[in-house]
């Protein structure tokens, strides 16, 4: 007599499959619906695209943070380079991309194929279009809105160019920063108002046509000078932009700068020559001077 092949099985040889489905039973596992696979899977791209849009954002704002640190001024505002890059170095913006930019990478991992990209293309291609980005974000403007609105909410973080401000409200080292609120022809004299609402009477005799232009064009600007003991009037040396745009100023023209302002006559032997032996004191003259010669080739 023949015996089936199921009766020659050894005790406890069963199929694979029976143990699987046996399982099933004792533990009443019921198939979950293909929709909520996909519903999460759809959600774990939200939440990655989400997250690249907010690094985006502090790429933009970490550009703007580090166009407007001030670094052709160092050598004016800071005795080292090390004080300078520990005032300014924008760690809070640094930080939170490479947190958006690791949480980007959790969520692609936890996609249907996440799985097939290694860590160094979904990090290193998150991290260029998020620079990217952040570019397109500064030239657009809206870069400065991203950082200031931060520095509103956010008790901890101080905007760039709040830092700044601490910074060139020292008219006692000859840096000073504010509004043109008023001024003579050929700002042989004009009126600041700095950003504590003091108001300096600033006497402009030892400027350039480039510190002029610069006066017209911006409105708000640094000056490196000279103070007045004892009363709030400046001797103004250098005039520099307050702000780096990432797009042109609104109130420049198609070349970047006005036509220069008209000069009276009792100005042009200044204008031509060497500056008072009083701006010559200026510290440091010689970075000053080598600044405002590359800015004037530049612009020829």
């Amino acid at each position: 007599m023949t015996m089936s092949h199921e009766q020659n099985r050894p005790a406890g040889n069963e199929p694979l499959a029976d143990k699987i489905i046996e399982r099933i039973e004792q533990e009443g596992v019921t198939p979950k619906p293909r929709w909520r696979f996909t519903l999460l899977n759809r959600l774990f791209w939200l939440l990655w695209g989400v997250s690249i849009l907010f690094a985006v954002a502090a790429a933009g704002a970490m550009i703007f943070a580090l166009a407007n640190a001030g670094w052709e001024f160092r050598a004016v505002t800071h005795d080292s380079f090390v004080a300078y890059l520990i005032d300014v170095l924008p760690l809070f913006w640094i930080a939170a991309i490479v947190l958006l930019l690791l949480l980007a990478h959790e969520t692609v991992r936890r996609t249907k194929l996440g799985y097939r990209y290694p860590v160094k293309t979904v990090v290193g291609f998150g991290a260029l279009g998020v620079l990217l980005g952040g570019f397109v974000l500064f030239a657009s403007g809206l870069a400065e809105s991203v950082e200031q609105g931060v520095g509103r909410h956010i008790p901890l973080y101080h905007p760039a160019l709040e830092l700044q401000r601490r910074v060139w409200m020292d008219p006692g080292r000859g840096l000073l920063a504010g509004e043109v609120v008023g001024s003579e022809a050929g700002y042989a004299t004009f009126t600041v108002r700095t950003f504590d609402g003091v108001t300096w009477v600033v006497n402009g005799d030892d400027l350039r046509d480039r510190d002029r232009l610069f006066l017209t064009a911006h409105r708000v600007v640094r000056m490196v000078g000279v103070p007045a003991a004892g009363s709030s009037t400046f001797h103004a040396c250098f005039v520099f932009p307050w702000k780096v745009y990432g797009y042109p100023p609104p109130e420049a023209t198609r070349s970047g700068f006005p036509a220069p302002p008209p000069h009276d006559a009792t100005f042009v032997r200044k204008l031509v020559g060497e500056r008072s032996t009083e701006c010559k004191g200026v510290r440091p003259y010689p970075v000053l001077k080598r600044m405002r010669q590359e800015e004037s080739s530049t612009s020829e």
